[in-house]
């Protein structure tokens, strides 16, 4: 009630030509106004707190962000080289690259550069075998530089067909000097089984199962498990290539 007295002495300070009627009136509607707009905010708040009660919380232990959207599923993007795999396919990153096959089983003969020459290699097919291991079959020809005699003779006489040096260094390592001379005679006794008494020049065919192993290194060429399918003599080439 001061803060009222205090307002209707001001205003009858300022305005002596007002009546004490009129600025009881003027006060009245202030004082109207005022508790109006109090009750109005009071009331929206207590609507507000109350419609809040009607909407499910979300719990805060689910973000927002993980939250399921109503959002159409879109396909995935492929990359503009994609070549979708054939369903009688393997897709390329379960079997070892052709070209990668071809250079192993040529590396792997390399030992024998002074006896033998090799050529026109070619990748027949592949199937996954045992667990990470797939079987190549591959064709090459061979041909035969000097004859089994020619070769039993040089090794007799310490001139070897397969040199140390000539070895994987893993190889070289693990190899005696006098177990070189064993490895010449067995190489030249497992030739004789499989291609006879060659000559000089003569040719075979050859088509085998070479079998490649999955490692953490990538593909590996497993060179003690090698099957000869076939063993076809070609011709018996007598100029130079």
């Amino acid at each position: 009630m001061k803060f009222i007295k205090n307002i209707r002495d001001t205003l009858t300070k300022h305005f002596p030509d007002l009546s004490i009627q009129t600025v009881s009136a003027a006060l009245g509607g202030l004082i109207a106004l005022l508790v109006g707009t109090y009750i109005l905010n009071k009331c929206s708040n207590v609507l507000k707190d109350e419609s809040s009660l009607d909407k499910p919380k979300i719990s805060q232990s689910f973000p927002a962000q993980t939250l399921p959207i109503n959002k159409p599923v879109s396909s995935p993007i492929k990359p503009s080289n994609y070549e979708p795999v054939e369903p009688s396919g393997i897709p390329e990153d379960l079997k070892p690259n052709k070209s990668f096959v071809i250079f192993q089983i040529k590396k792997t003969l390399e030992v024998l550069r002074d006896l033998i020459k090799t050529s026109n290699f070619k990748y027949i097919n592949g199937y996954a075998g045992e667990k990470n291991k797939y079987i190549t079959i591959v064709s090459y020809d061979l041909c035969f530089k000097i004859s089994y005699a020619e070769a039993k003779r040089r090794i007799n006489i310490g001139d070897l067909i397969i040199k140390k040096d000539q070895l994987p260094k893993e190889k070289q390592k693990a190899l005696k000097e006098y177990e070189i001379d064993e490895l010449n005679m067995e190489v030249l006794r497992v030739l004789k089984d499989t291609y006879g008494d060659w000559k000089t020049n003569e040719t075979f065919t050859i088509t085998g199962k070479f079998t490649f192993l999955k490692t953490e290194r990538g593909w590996l060429y497993n060179e003690n498990e090698v099957e000869l399918m076939d063993v076809e003599k070609a011709s018996m080439k007598t100029g130079k290539e």
